[in-house]
C-alpha cells in the first residue's frame, strides 16, 4: 500500500458530526493507522500527544459538524495500532464539506488553508498507510405480515386512579405511580407535553377491544371555570 501522510488523510476522510446516539442512517467510520513511520527523533509519545491534544481540537473546532473518537488497540490484529471512530449523521453532512466525487469543495479548502501550518508540522513528525471501510448503521425492520400485540395492563380495572411521576421524551412517554410505562400516539403529544404533566391524576380505560397500537385511553379532570371538563390521550402500555 502506497504510504500517504497521516494527517491529510484524517481530513480527507468522511466527515462526522456530533451526537447522542447511533441511529439508523448514520455513517461509521472505522480507520486503522496502519504501517506508521515516525521521523527521526519524534517519539510515539510525541506523536499521540500532537494528535489528541492539537491536532483533533483544532480540526473539530474548525469543521463543526465533524467529530473523530481516537482509539488505540489493546488486544488483538491491530494491537498497539492508533485508530478512529468517524461518527457522521449523515450523507448531506459528507456534503458539506466534498463534492459527489470526493474533491474538496470552497468551504472545506478554506478551512485546510487554515490549518495549513499545524499540517505541515504534522507532516514532520510521522507518515503512515491508513486502512477504513465507511459503514452504513442500519437496523431491522419487522416483517410486513408480523403483528404486533400490545401488553396488556394488568392494573386496568383497578379502582384507583394514577398520578404521573415522570414524563420522558418531551412527552412521548410517560410514567405513572404505578410504575407502569405509557407511549403516547404522535397525534397527542402536543396535549401530553401541555396538560399530563407531573402529578396530574390519570384514569386508565381501554377503548379499543382489537389491541394492537395505542388502544388505551389516559384520562383527567380539568378545571374549566366553575366546572371541570375531561382530556384524554391515546397511549400503548408499554411494560414497567
Amino acid at each position: 500500500m502506497k504510504k500517504i501522510t497521516f494527517f491529510a488523510v484524517i481530513i480527507f476522510l468522511t466527515g462526522v458530526t456530533s451526537g447522542q446516539k447511533i441511529e439508523s442512517g448514520n455513517l461509521l467510520g472505522i480507520h486503522i493507522v496502519d504501517e506508521l513511520d515516525l521521523k527521526p527523533g519524534v517519539t510515539m509519545e510525541d506523536f499521540e500527544d500532537f494528535f489528541l491534544n492539537r491536532y483533533i481540537p483544532a480540526f473539530q473546532k474548525n469543521f463543526t459538524e465533524i467529530k473523530i473518537i481516537p482509539m488505540k488497540g489493546i488486544r488483538g490484529e491491530h494491537e498497539n495500532k492508533m485508530g478512529l471512530i468517524m461518527y457522521m449523521k449523515s450523507d448531506k453532512t459528507r456534503d458539506v464539506y466534498w463534492n459527489e466525487d470526493g474533491s474538496y469543495n470552497e468551504k472545506s479548502q478554506a478551512i485546510l488553508e487554515k490549518l495549513q501550518p499545524l499540517l505541515d508540522e504534522a507532516n514532520s513528525m510521522a507518515v503512515s498507510a491508513d486502512l477504513y471501510t465507511d459503514w452504513l448503521v442500519v437496523t431491522g425492520k419487522p416483517s410486513k405480515s408480523a403483528k404486533t400485540v400490545e401488553a396488556e395492563y394488568p392494573n386496568l380495572y383497578s379502582t384507583s386512579n394514577f398520578f404521573i411521576k415522570n414524563n420522558l421524551d418531551h412527552g412521548a412517554k410517560i410514567i405513572l405511580s404505578d410504575d407502569s410505562i405509557w407511549e403516547i400516539a404522535p397525534k397527542d403529544r402536543s396535549i401530553a407535553v401541555s396538560d399530563f404533566i407531573i402529578g396530574t391524576r390519570v384514569r386508565v380505560r381501554r377503548f379499543s377491544a382489537s389491541g394492537g397500537y395505542y388502544s388505551y385511553r389516559l384520562t383527567v379532570l380539568l378545571e374549566q371555570g366553575a366546572g371541570f371538563q375531561t382530556k384524554s390521550i391515546e397511549a400503548k402500555f408499554l411494560g414497567f
